[in-house]
């Protein structure tokens, strides 16, 4: 599966799949510096994404400590075409993306989520920036 990176005066690649549940549009922003893959809170609730609680003996870079609550993670089916699989992510604030990024890109983008290495190295991904591509060989992963 072959996804061309959204137009931008960047190189900070972003790409877009749909929901399953409601074929909602959602853009992600590629990092494979991040070990983690987010997805933000509002976009989560607005979409009516499930939300799990991770265990209390789980601590992920003192999150869970610093915000004195239980880590949440989203687990939303994403497609592209007739392939799917589930983005596991942790719940976060993402809306300072999309206003950073706003002079970036020729249209208005609202970062739903970030894809980190976990996700990438998972399905097999890969990230051509050259050619502005992401690829990935096991999307229909679940």
């Amino acid at each position: 599966m072959k996804i061309t990176f959204l137009k931008s005066k960047s190189p900070i690649p972003l790409i877009r799949f749909r929901l399953e549940n409601n074929e909602q549009q959602f853009t992600a922003l590629l990092d494979s510096g991040s070990e983690l893959t987010f997805v933000d809170k509002t976009f989560a609730d607005k979409n009516n994404i499930t939300l799990k609680e991770l265990d209390n003996e789980i601590k992920l870079n003192q999150l869970a400590a610093e915000n004195k609550s239980k880590v949440k993670i989203a687990m939303p089916t994403i497609k592209m075409g007739q392939s799917k699989t589930v983005l596991t992510g942790m719940i976060m604030d993402l809306s300072h993306l999309s206003s950073a990024l706003k002079a970036e890109y020729d249209e208005d983008v609202e970062v739903n989520a970030i894809i980190g290495s976990d996700f990438l190295e998972s399905h097999n991904a890969k990230i051509d920036y050259e050619k502005q591509t992401f690829t990935m060989n096991t999307f229909n992963k679940q």
